[in-house]
């Protein structure tokens, strides 16, 4: 005859059993798959709209030449803030019932709305608001999100490594033949790529939070101490090499410092929130810096630069309070 066990005892056990479910699988064979199709993905929708700007110059000489140049920049402002604004629903829906529908819905949604985009006329700058800056950022949204979070859930000591490397996937390069200026993109995004990386590796060993104030703090001096009063080439191409690499790194640990301090089931919920809040900075950001540029004066960025060093200082703030709130003792890895 079969012993029963006590219901307090089966149910100790079963949740011990729920918990380890939860728990990341912390790297393997799969877990490295899941990696490299999450960068995959933010490669094809983070990389394509990080690229607006050349989108823009093309608008701007042929196909909406009659509108100026910041009703067009909208466009891009405004996909990337629905995909933000997406990640929150697609964290709640990637929280409850995973992957299955997400990625299907979002990859025919960006089909449909690049396929639209290759009917738009000339002059209708109606139509590329709908297809590449409403359609497209609605559904882009429903990859972006989720691709960090599945990675993240695989991993624990090795978490802000492996969303790191999905986060720099985004990074785009070209070589243009153009002036100094048209080499500055590639240059930040390659600085970008390799802090992304770097960022990864120290976040796994002195901590993300701990990592994360210091180079925020850091990029917000660079802009105040570096590209304020910068005034030849060298000094622009250096502050843009620094800027790229410490600003790649807190850009890839702060959705690993986020999924940290969330239970596994609801990095999804808690990542999809925090994307909210950057669309939010994202919608309203872009427009104030470029009340802030005066094209009339020799140092018409100078108000900008300080909006950004500003922001990143005070930003910095607040990420460190939130890091005493976790454990006070700073010298301990967190």
């Amino acid at each position: 005859m079969k012993e029963e066990l006590p219901d307090s005892i089966a149910t100790l056990a079963s949740d011990d059993a729920a918990v380890r479910e939860t728990e990341p699988q912390e790297g393997g064979t799969r877990a490295w798959l899941t990696v490299v199709g999450s960068a995959l993905v933010y490669f094809a929708s983070f990389g394509f709209m990080n690229s607006f700007g050349f989108f823009q110059d093309f608008y701007q000489a042929n196909y909406l030449s009659n509108y100026p140049p910041s009703t067009m920049a909208f466009i891009g402002t405004l996909q990337i803030s629905l995909m933000y604004v997406m990640g929150s629903v697609a964290g709640s829906l990637f929280d409850s019932y995973g992957l299955k529908w997400l990625y299907p819905v979002g990859a025919l949604g960006c089909y449909g709305s690049l396929i639209g985009l290759s009917f738009s006329q000339k002059g209708a700058i109606w139509q590329q608001f709908l297809s590449q800056g409403v359609l497209f950022g609605l559904t882009v949204g429903f990859g972006v999100q989720p691709a960090l979070a599945v990675a993240g859930q695989h991993f624990k000591q090795r978490r802000a490594l492996a969303m790191g490397m999905v986060a720099e996937s985004y990074t785009t390069l070209y070589h243009p033949s153009a002036p100094i200026h048209s080499y500055l993109l590639p240059l930040i995004n390659s600085a970008s790529f390799f802090g992304r990386i770097v960022g990864g590796f120290l976040a796994d060993r002195v901590g993300l939070l701990n990592l994360l104030y210091p180079m925020t703090f850091i990029s917000g001096v660079f802009c105040l101490a570096i590209w304020l009063p910068a005034d030849n080439v060298a000094t622009i191409v250096a502050f843009v090499c620094l800027y790229g690499f410490s600003s790649g790194i807190f850009i890839s640990v702060t959705p690993a410092a986020v999924a940290q301090i969330s239970p596994n089931d609801r990095i999804g919920a808690r990542i999809g929130a925090f994307f909210t809040l950057a669309a939010v900075a994202t919608l309203i950001g872009t427009p104030i810096a470029g009340a802030l540029v005066d094209e009339n004066v020799d140092n018409g960025y100078r108000n900008v630069i300080l909006f950004a060093g500003l922001t990143l200082s005070i930003g910095s703030v607040f990420i460190l309070c939130s890091r005493i709130i976790c454990e006070k003792d700073l010298r301990r890895k967190w």
